[in-house]
């Protein structure tokens, strides 16, 4: 091979390396703790929204009538939980009530695995404008959602729901109790649920959501930052892509430093649990959970 060859092919190989370092840096260069509050914060937000989602389907399953226990027996194949009727019926004055037990297993609704128990109470028809419903969780018996690597982020306390508009749940919780890891997280947060499609149907299923809002969070009692959704998150309850939020920027501030977590890094809303993360000028692709 002659020198002008030689230099040409090397100028080649440096170009080529040169290129591959710089993809390096900007996914790798800053290190992985730097990047790991939004990664929590990314992955407590599907992780309540993973409870939240359960009781919206099966409060607007029973949406216009009292409590069936037909209804109630196919929900529990449907979602993987064993479903137990307190109070079926709403003309006593005191709405309804009901517990959900998981034993996870696989959910036929998202494909996700929940261990647990949560009461559900309702005030009246959850179609009504102005019905309200209460979520709770003991302390001794925390909810847990199980990742694909089986780890476990267990939450406890209650969560309320308002019906607003006939499209639309405003979802709020307040020192809610979630473990992961070993850190503990008090969160705050006010959300609202806004139906683009099946606000008219009972369920979940086949619906598509936008959903906004902000909050807080204080881990392991002393540092706090809070979240801001700055572009509505949105979800598509279909089999096979229920599980994840396709769309959407969630920004985390504390002292100091600004996140932004982006749920459709490829422009695409696909159906995965890969977000990017900007933060410093660089951008990161991982895996939430």
């Amino acid at each position: 091979m002659k020198i002008g060859g030689k230099i040409f092919l090397l100028l080649c190989l440096l170009g080529t390396s040169t290129v591959f370092f710089i993809s390096c840096e900007r996914i790798y260069s800053t290190p992985e703790e730097n990047i790991e509050l939004p990664k929590k914060v990314a992955s407590i937000t599907e992780a309540i929204l993973s409870i939240t989602e359960m009781v919206e389907h099966i409060n607007s399953t029973n949406s216009t009538n009292d409590i069936q226990k037909n209804i109630f027996n196919a929900l529990e194949k449907e979602i993987g939980c064993s479903l137990n009727i307190l109070d079926s019926i709403t003309t006593d004055g005191d709405g309804y009530e009901y517990t959900a037990e998981f034993t996870g297993l696989k959910s036929r609704f998202d494909r996700k695995r929940r261990i647990g128990k949560f009461t559900v109470s309702l005030s009246k028809n959850y179609r009504e404008i102005g019905a309200s419903s209460i979520v709770s969780v003991a302390p001794n018996d925390p909810f847990q959602i199980l990742s694909l690597d089986d780890s476990l982020t267990n939450v406890f306390g209650d969560i309320s729901f308002t019906r607003t508009n006939l499209n639309q749940v405003k979802i709020e919780y307040s020192h809610l109790s979630v473990i992961q890891n070993k850190k503990n997280y008090s969160v705050d947060g006010s959300y609202t649920m806004s139906w683009t499609s099946g606000a008219e149907t009972d369920g979940l299923i086949w619906d598509e959501v936008k959903i906004s809002g902000n909050g807080n969070f204080l881990i392991d009692n002393t540092e706090e930052s809070n979240w801001d959704i700055i572009l509505p998150l949105e979800k598509n309850y279909e089999y096979g892509c229920s599980e994840n939020l396709i769309k959407g920027i969630l920004e985390i501030n504390r002292v100091g430093e600004r996140f932004k977590v982006d749920f459709d890094p490829f422009e695409n809303k696909s159906c995965n649990n890969i977000v990017k993360i900007y933060y410093a000028g660089k951008e990161f692709e991982v895996r939430i959970y």
